[in-house]
């Protein structure tokens, strides 16, 4: 549980990490490369471009994919702008496009035509189009309105991370191993917040099965022949605090999620003779998201996610008779589950 624990706190520090601004760009031409000093003047997207002014190509600043706030402010993606300006040699950028944050992305994401213009000097071919005084001026944040509620149903893969117990046969190994793999099925409701924030409800079930025949030796030395079997679902039902954001155009969103709540533990199992076992925990949730919109409300997405938590108490069932047992903090036993699915989502 320990080890679980760590690696999801690793996990969620590299992704939490401040990343810098996604930047790409399609340069045509260049000129000698400007100095740090020298100035660029912007251009904004409702103004037109110098008429004598040398077109050198495109730049755009968008979200890397998880770009902290402090990194995508406005000023500060003005400056990529102008800093990758300085390398091709223009002077001039004009906003050919600028995305504010929103319910998806919590950064402004600009593109950018980079022109070189020969002489700032004013003269009667000097437009206001592009004069430095009113063209410097960052504009305001822009209203978006974006999807309120998203719901989400998916299913997949399965893989059960509790030990393996390699003291017994190996015969009884390999029934381990096998009984590690099965599917999963999962709904969640998200509501989206502010500055791509969100908060949700996450609802899922892990079912594996494994079986196989034998033969049983009871301590009152008779011995019985048949099935062996344990048919396991493993259930998680908490809320979930998650950060998304949006991919180029649009076309993309990925999020993070974590929270905690209730995993539940039930193992109908056979030894000849059915039984069970049952427990429950409290236990952590994870998940990495991308969906791909289909339309503006309709997307199919995937996940990768993982549950983790250990029971020190599992009620054991037989013949209608119900017994606790104990376990030591060397033998608890795991609900940690790792998930791949793929599903649908609805944005509204």
């Amino acid at each position: 549980m320990k080890r679980e624990i760590v690696l999801l706190t690793v996990f969620a520090t590299v992704l939490f990490a401040s990343c810098s601004p996604k930047v790409t760009n399609s340069l045509a031409f260049s000129k000698p490369p400007l100095e740090s000093v020298d100035e660029v003047v912007v251009i904004e997207q409702d103004m037109a471009a110098p008429a004598n002014a040398q077109m050198l190509g495109s730049i755009k600043v968008g979200d890397s994919g998880f770009t902290s706030a402090a990194n995508g402010t406005y000023d500060k993606v003005i400056a990529i702008l102008k800093s990758q300006a300085r390398l091709y040699g223009g002077n001039v950028i004009k906003i050919t496009s600028h995305q504010a944050p929103d319910l998806i992305s919590n950064i402004h994401r600009v593109s950018a035509d980079v022109y070189y213009v020969e002489d700032f000097s004013p003269s009667p071919s000097v437009t206001p189009a592009y004069e430095p005084a009113p063209l410097l001026a960052p504009a305001g944040p822009k209203t978006v309105e974006g999807p309120k509620v998203r719901f989400a149903v998916q299913g997949g893969y399965t893989y059960r991370l509790g030990k393996v117990d390699e003291s017994l046969g190996q015969d009884l190994v390999e029934y381990q191993k096998k009984g590690k793999h099965g599917l999963n099925k999962a709904a969640e409701v998200t509501i989206f917040l502010s500055k791509g924030y969100s908060l949700g409800l996450k609802y899922s079930k892990a079912n594996t099965y494994v079986s196989a025949q034998g033969t049983f030796s009871y301590e009152d030395g008779t011995t019985k022949s048949g099935t062996l079997s344990d048919d396991i679902d493993i259930t998680f039902i908490g809320p979930y605090w998650g950060a998304s954001t949006v991919g180029d155009e649009r076309k993309s969103v990925f999020a993070f999620n974590i929270g905690m709540g209730y995993v539940g533990f039930k193992d109908d199992a056979r030894a000849v003779d059915p039984f069970s076992y049952s427990g429950w925990t409290l236990g952590y949730y994870l998940a990495f998201q991308y969906d791909y919109m289909i339309t503006k409300t309709l997307s199919i997405g995937v996940e990768a996610s993982a549950v983790t938590g250990s029971i020190d108490r599992l009620n054991y069932t037989e013949n209608g008779k119900t017994a606790t047992i104990k376990l030591d903090k060397d033998n608890l036993h795991s609900v940690g589950h790792v998930n791949a699915s793929v599903g649908l989502r609805l944005f509204l």
